[in-house]
């Protein structure tokens, strides 16, 4: 436990470095792989094994190299919240870099807690601000009463409430309200039945089947080659989402999850820019989808295990309009009259065209899209940055057009394909219109507590 003089240091402003304990951990995490490197480098016999004095002199080398490093890293490594409430981090050990985040544009602060780290009771945490250049920060690693305390502290900033700070200079922790919690069982089932998944698990049976009634060793490893991907992807995203916990509070939305790593995601109020609503042909057999959103400073970068682009992996679609809700009042995609593409586009996406649509109301534009899996877009007027017509040789002779929104980088992609050319026009000049005039009346966006 942190004392009161530790926690009044890093609210006052004065540098601080994260947990002492940080080299030694780091250390433990990077010294094995690179032994296990060397070994694999120099064949395993050829070095090492000579002697057991050479093989002692090698690992010391490599040990004390990789201790000094980290420890001239943790020196030179400090942060502190300045007079203007912003983030001051200093490091570097060749070359000093000084940064400096504007809470004020504060778009992210998440806590992350990995494997070994965990271990020490030590936690990351990664401040992400929105500009362009560096703008994320990650902490490493820091006591996890101290990376709870950073975060509370920024986002009470942020949302301009610091002044409301107990006697001892330490913002007060925001009560949360849990709006929904995934069940493990389910998450396990729902990735099984992908659409991705459940098609390479079914070509793998199909091998299995031929080199069982051929007697021939080819198609084994071609099914442990189609099983175990997708096998090895679905177990991976069951750790990542295992536990997965939704909750609200005034300073944003909390994201918890994670098995091996822990990760704790705060999300400060208005970052949403779109959601999208996921659902596998299998999946709407059994009413799932799966929630994804594009935030405000996200990077949008699918293999960034990190990020807090997944609101709900799987959940029922009431559950999930409901939760949508909470944050965006009113976007109910089932609420919004949508126009469908034109039968002629039959030519053009001979499966998908049933799926397609396109429609708007007062606040939200709503695209519908895909064929085995179906996707439906949310996107509020005040978000949408551009609005493009895109159109094809073959979508030209058929007097078709594709209509794209953009919005910030992530997994929603707001697109309605080989929709009728003359309505695609006549949307997007009046979407500009909307778009311009949410912009001008919009108002500060909060995540408030239910009732």
């Amino acid at each position: 436990m942190r004392s009161t003089s530790e926690i009044e240091s890093q609210v006052s402003g004065t540098p601080r470095h994260v947990d002492a304990r940080t080299p030694w951990v780091q250390v433990a995490q990077n010294v094995p792989a690179t032994v296990l490197l060397l070994w694999i480098v120099s064949g395993g016999t050829e070095i090492l094994s000579r002697s057991y004095e050479v093989t002692a002199l090698v690992v010391l080398l490599i040990v004390g190299s990789i201790v000094t490093f980290r420890l001239l890293q943790w020196r030179n490594l400090t942060y502190w919240v300045d007079e203007d409430g912003d983030l001051r981090v200093d490091s570097g050990i060749m070359q000093k870099q000084k940064r400096r985040l504007q809470v004020s544009r504060l778009q992210s602060v998440d806590v992350t807690r990995p494997f070994v780290p965990r271990w020490f009771g030590l936690a990351t945490v990664r401040v992400e601000a929105a500009g362009s250049g560096e703008s994320r920060v990650n902490l490493a690693y820091m006591d996890l009463q101290a990376a709870e305390q950073l975060r509370d502290q920024l986002l009470a900033l942020s949302a301009g409430v610091a002044g409301e700070a107990g006697t001892e200079g330490v913002p007060p922790v925001a009560p949360e309200v849990i709006l929904a919690r995934v069940n493990s069982s389910e998450l396990l089932l729902s990735l099984l039945l992908r659409t991705s998944t459940a098609s390479l698990l079914l070509v793998s049976v199909f091998f299995l089947t031929i080199s069982f009634i051929t007697e021939g060793a080819g198609g084994l490893l071609i099914a442990v080659i189609t099983g175990g991907i997708p096998l090895a992807s679905v177990f991976t995203e069951y750790f990542r989402n295992h536990n997965f916990t939704v909750a609200t509070s005034p300073d944003g939305l909390r994201i918890r999850r994670g098995m091996t790593t822990t990760y704790s995601n705060t999300i400060p109020p208005g970052r949403v820019h779109a959601v999208g609503f996921v659902e596998g042909w299998l999946w709407r057999q059994l009413g799932w989808v799966r929630v994804e959103l594009n935030l405000g400073g996200s990077p949008g970068r699918k293999d960034d295990s990190s990020a807090t682009n997944v609101l709900m992996p799987i959940a029922s679609k009431q559950e999930a309009i409901h939760l949508v809700e909470q944050l965006l009042p009113g976007a109910n995609p089932d609420h919004v009259e949508r126009t469908c593409a034109p039968q002629r586009s039959v030519w053009r996406a001979p499966f998908q065209w049933r799926n397609v649509s396109l429609g708007s109301n007062d606040e939200y534009v709503v695209m519908t899209n895909g064929w085995l899996t179906r996707h439906t877009v949310v996107v509020p007027h005040g978000r949408l940055q551009s609005v493009r017509i895109t159109r094809g040789p073959l979508e030209s002779a058929l007097g078709l057009a594709s209509l794209h929104i953009d919005s910030t980088p992530g997994p929603v992609v707001p697109v309605a394909p080989h929709i009728d050319g003359e309505f695609a026009r006549g949307f997007a000049e009046a979407q500009v219109e909307r778009s311009r005039s949410a912009r001008a009346a919009a108002a500060p966006e909060r995540w408030m507590l239910p009732g």
